[in-house]
């Protein structure tokens, strides 16, 4: 785990000089309270794993809407938690935006503090000994109204069909942090958003990125440091097995464009992102997110296997025959 990044509640933060001179411009502490998280999914095989990740990081509220999934998400997560919230969209074609939009107005109706929008792929990772969850990350940039948070890419293990989970089978990924980010941001703070990556902010000049303060607003953030010395990331696994590159993103439009991948380059694509072995995310996380969808098991009277609560519920052979 990385130890020179943060500390917190007055001990030294090294590296972070920023930090230190804003906060003693701030006579405040601005309110960490309730952090809230917004995805829109489509047909997505681990989104039970994904969500209870998340719950189990801290976040307050999962706001999930349904696009367009063969299996309703209401069905999906009937009896899961009550801090997973699903709404539906009907819409066909590029309905990201618009979603990342009317997330702002969701998180004022639920009085929400801090939120992100992030894709049903992409987990938050936290990697260091002093931030246990999303809201000492959080509190240590009282002086910032958006964090940006930059993406680490996963492979896809050389995996061609799917594995019964994500957390802890694939294992692969680059050394460094991409430059694409997401950004949490302050719900009073976000005006609107037209990129996937950022909202616009009243106060650009309080948008962070790690040890940075942002000079203007932007998608991307040059952190080229090993994964292992980032006191945070998301692991984005972006490619996974053959078969879910294919049935993800190929079979189906962007949510972003509208557009659909080519399979041409299949062969290419799955060998991407297998640089160096990346152990963090299952050694963390894989069985307290596993022994988290046990327990909601337990309480369920359908007789089936963890492995199947995260991933079968998408499979064509289910779609007819699954009861929830």
């Amino acid at each position: 785990m990385s130890s020179y990044v943060f500390s917190l509640k007055g001990a030294k933060v090294k590296d972070y000089k920023f930090l230190r001179e804003n906060k003693k411009n701030i006579s405040y502490v601005k309110k960490t309270d309730t952090v809230a998280l917004f995805t829109n999914a489509r047909d997505e095989k681990y989104i039970k794993e994904w969500a209870a990740h998340h719950l189990l990081l801290g976040f307050d509220y999962i706001f999930i809407t349904d696009h367009l999934s063969a299996i309703p998400l209401t069905k999906i997560f009937n009896n899961f938690n009550k801090r997973v919230i699903i709404s539906t969209c009907n819409k066909s074609g590029n309905i990201k935006i618009d979603l990342m939009n009317k997330a702002i107005t969701t998180a004022k109706k639920y009085k929400v503090d801090w939120f992100i929008y992030l894709d049903a792929d992409e987990f938050i990772i936290l990697n260091h000994k002093t931030i246990t969850n999303i809201k000492q990350f959080l509190q240590v940039y009282n002086a910032a109204d958006m964090v940006g948070v930059n993406w680490l890419m996963f492979g896809s293990s050389l995996l061609d069909k799917d594995p019964p989970n994500i957390l802890g089978h694939y294992t692969t990924s680059d050394l460094l942090l991409n430059n694409h980010i997401k950004s949490f941001v302050r719900t009073n703070e976000a005006i609107d958003a037209n990129t996937p990556h950022v909202y616009n902010i009243k106060n650009p000049a309080n948008f962070y990125c790690y040890n940075n303060r942002m000079p203007n607003i932007s998608s991307f953030h040059e952190y080229n440091i090993p994964f292992y010395k980032a006191p945070i990331y998301i692991a984005h696994y972006i490619i996974q097995s053959k078969e879910s590159y294919i049935r993800r993103r190929c079979n189906r439009p962007r949510d972003d464009t509208g557009t659909f991948r080519k399979k041409d380059d299949i062969n290419d694509i799955h060998l991407l992102h297998n640089n160096v072995d990346n152990l963090q995310p299952k050694t963390q996380y894989e069985h307290t997110v596993g022994d988290f969808l046990n327990k909601l098991l337990n309480h369920s009277s359908i007789p089936i296997q963890i492995s199947q609560i995260i991933s079968s519920e998408y499979s064509p052979s289910a779609e007819a025959t699954h009861n929830l």
